[in-house]
């Protein structure tokens, strides 16, 4: 006699490890471990089991950018599954996958269905970031970052913080869209840091790919490390188009657009790559000041990239003072405080401490910083109508 238990244990672990493994990158064993849960759910007639099954074999074939065979398995699963947790989820990634191929209008119609009927609060977090991707995608920048902010909040309540740390990038990727680089950058950075980001294979790729294309938007050098021949097929693109995109031509780009997978991010990639290769693309921001968290350069706005590596005093004091105008917007910081903070441990008159920190602040000034850097009641400070972004 076949035990209960027994079975609904093992299908619960092999979901559980199909799931684990597709986001790790591994999609063979991914695929085995789907198809083994949907051939025992369906013996034991497990039918919720054996449909989450099936909609593994379409996360499966997501992963590989095949995304006409994810819709049809998702399809395919919600016509048996019952409960209604199983079935939010498969809906959700039915509408993702609507939305993966630009089908906007299907992928309303099912993520509206699902806030209708979701039981859980992640469901619907879920659902409300994937009508955030919807909205970005028809250009509706406000309404996107609204609903990404919303759908963050939701699942960090829930616990789902990969999902919440997915929604933030999105919103990060619609600050980018509208020539927001450096809010873009910042928000991008944070999440390089994130542990739940770094330890997941797919969302780590892609934050670093959009973190190195800000990066390149900002006139910041970029590093992204290549993928390897496990990593799926748009992990690969995103790589390619990372690196036309450092030294961006017609020619590049025409390539680019034409080997494009049928994948959101690819079209996203395309739209950011392309301003990069248009000769004067403004900025959103050009009252920005962009800094090294070492102090090694900074950058004004639209303004060429100075670096201060080899100028370790005018470092210390450019980082003091973005982090003392992060910290308290239109303060200034005391010569006193700015001269501990520039020249740790060493000792000096009253009269040479202000002597030094007037030139060191000379210096600055004369190498963009003059219309940024303020003297006020004894001290100095940055301009507070200029966003301060520090990045590594």
């Amino acid at each position: 006699m076949v035990d209960a238990g027994a079975v609904s244990t093992r299908l619960r672990t092999l979901l559980a490890s199909g799931e684990h493994t597709a986001r790790a990158h591994q999609l063979d064993r991914a695929r085995e471990l789907f198809d083994l849960a949907y051939v025992l759910g369906t013996a034991a007639g497990a039918t919720d089991e054996a449909a989450l099954g099936l909609a593994g074999l379409g996360y499966v074939a997501h992963f590989r950018s095949e995304v006409l065979a994810a819709e049809d398995l998702y399809t395919r699963a919600l016509e048996t599954v019952r409960g209604p947790e199983p079935r939010g989820l498969i809906a959700t990634r039915l509408g993702f996958a609507h939305y993966d191929r630009g089908e906007l209008d299907a992928a309303v119609v099912v993520l509206t269905r699902v806030l209708a009927n979701a039981p859980t609060s992640a469901l619907v977090g879920r659902a409300i970031g994937t009508l955030g991707n919807v909205a970005r995608a028809r250009g509706e920048s406000d309404r996107a970052i609204a609903l990404y902010d919303e759908a963050s909040h939701v699942l960090a309540i829930a616990g789902e913080r990969r999902m919440a740390a997915t929604f933030a990038m999105d919103r990060a990727i619609a600050e980018l869209l509208r020539r927001r680089p450096q809010s873009a950058l910042v928000q991008l950075e944070k999440l390089t840091r994130d542990e739940v980001v770094r330890n997941e294979s797919q969302l780590g790729s892609l934050v670093n790919h959009y973190t190195a294309l800000a990066r390149l938007h900002c006139g910041l050098p970029a590093v992204i490390a290549e993928p390897s021949p496990a990593d799926p097929v748009i992990v690969h693109y995103l790589a390619r188009a990372c690196r036309i995109a450092r030294t961006p031509s017609r020619d590049a780009m025409i390539e680019l657009e034409e080997t494009a997978p049928l994948n959101a991010h690819a079209r996203v990639t395309l739209q950011v790559v392309d301003t990069l290769c248009r000769p004067g693309a403004a900025l959103g921001e050009t009252r920005a000041l962009v800094v090294a968290r070492s102090g090694s350069f900074f950058r004004l706005g639209p303004e060429e990239l100075v670096p201060l590596a080899q100028r370790p005093v005018l470092a210390r004091l450019l980082i003091a003072l973005a982090r003392a105008r992060l910290e308290r917007p239109g303060a200034p910081i005391a010569g006193e405080r700015l001269a501990e903070l520039t020249w740790p441990g060493e000792r000096m008159g009253a009269g040479a401490m202000k002597n030094r920190i007037h030139v060191a602040i000379a210096t600055l000034r004369k190498l963009g910083l003059r219309s940024a850097l303020e003297s006020c009641g004894g001290g100095y400070r940055i301009d507070r109508d200029v966003d301060i972004l520090i990045v590594d």
